[in-house]
């Protein structure tokens, strides 16, 4: 342990990401200043993270390929060395590189697991740092949003109890998007409690990210969405709601309305429709919630154009799976 460190319930920090840049080096001091050790989990950079997190002072681990690099990998083996370094480690933080620590948030997330023996994961509230950088900083600033948040579901980036942790088996990594809700049922099967407190754990910066890795990780969603209802029974019910709605909105209409439109040209008119009926139902729930409505508009757009990537992406496992069988 490194001199000068006062750490009640040892707390480690693990920090994953991939050319990140000048995000990662405000998301390696925040947890420097805040716990130790810290690891920084590196998938493959190519704009000198690697050095960065060295010279700063974290502990350095670089994943190899194959296998492929995935947050569920790069979490556990960021896990597996805190728990090498510090062998008494008994609280663990997810962060990602694109993200900053809130001061105090690791002391008010230990004292509540420190409270409640039965707590396996805590999570705060999180925010955008520039909400009108961009459309997507936008779509994020909603995410984040408090009233959005599962209290049941914790997010990848949480406090964890290493037992907990170990108990669940970490992060699945077969999967590439909805590794942290298979976690949340794997702490509650397991008999752990999760709890959302009423504090800011992160500041998130959605930087210079293209429409197409936004697209693509709504793919993964769908993706994942269908792994993860083919392995539980019965089904979550967030799931399986989910899945219904991108089949209806992201498929089932489209394919119906141009189906209809080959008898009755008028018939096309639904699908046009039915996304504006969406859209605004949609709008007017997250007005509600106290955003703008520029806020409220671009998050809106973003949740009916996702429904075509998560149809697809679902459609997608379940023809990999046939192939495989």
């Amino acid at each position: 342990m490194r001199a000068g460190y006062d750490r009640p319930g040892r707390i480690a920090v693990v920090v994953i990401g991939r050319n990140e840049g000048v995000k990662l080096e405000r998301s390696l001091r925040s947890a420097l200043a805040t716990a130790w050790p810290v690891v920084y989990v590196d998938s493959c950079s190519s704009d000198g993270s690697v050095d960065l997190a060295r010279r700063l002072g974290a502990s350095v681990v670089e994943l190899a390929t194959p296998p492929p690099c995935s947050i569920a990998r790069a979490r556990n083996a960021g896990f597996a060395h805190a728990s090498a370094l510090d062998p008494e480690l008994m609280l663990v933080q997810f962060l990602d590189g694109d993200s900053e620590l809130s001061p105090g948030w690791c002391a008010a997330a230990g004292a509540a697991m420190a409270s409640n023996p039965v707590l396996g994961a805590v999570f705060g509230t999180m925010r955008e740092r520039d909400p009108r950088r961009s459309l997507l900083s936008r779509i994020y600033h909603v995410e984040f949003g408090q009233h959005r948040m599962a209290a049941n579901d914790c997010p990848g980036m949480s406090l964890m109890r290493a037992a907990a942790f170990r108990a669940a088996g970490g992060f699945p990594e077969d999967l590439i998007h909805f590794e942290d809700r298979e976690l949340s049922n794997r702490l509650r099967e397991a008999g752990w409690q999760i709890q959302r407190l009423d504090a800011e754990m992160a500041v998130h910066e959605v930087g210079g990210q293209s429409f197409a890795a936004w697209w693509g990780r709504r793919w993964r969603g769908g993706y994942d969405q269908a792994c993860e209802l083919s392995r539980h029974r019965p089904r979550p019910a967030a799931a399986l709601r989910g899945s219904l709605r991108a089949w209806f909105w992201g498929l089932l209409l489209p394919l119906t309305a141009v189906a209809a439109g080959t008898v009755s040209r008028p018939a096309l008119l639904l699908l046009p429709l039915g996304y504006a009926l969406l859209f605004a139902r949609i709008a007017r729930r997250v007005s509600r919630w106290g955003f703008s409505s520029r806020d409220a508009a671009a998050y809106a757009a973003a949740a009916v154009v996702a429904k075509v990537p998560e149809a697809l992406g679902q459609l997608h496992y379940y023809g990999w799976r046939a192939v495989r069988r």
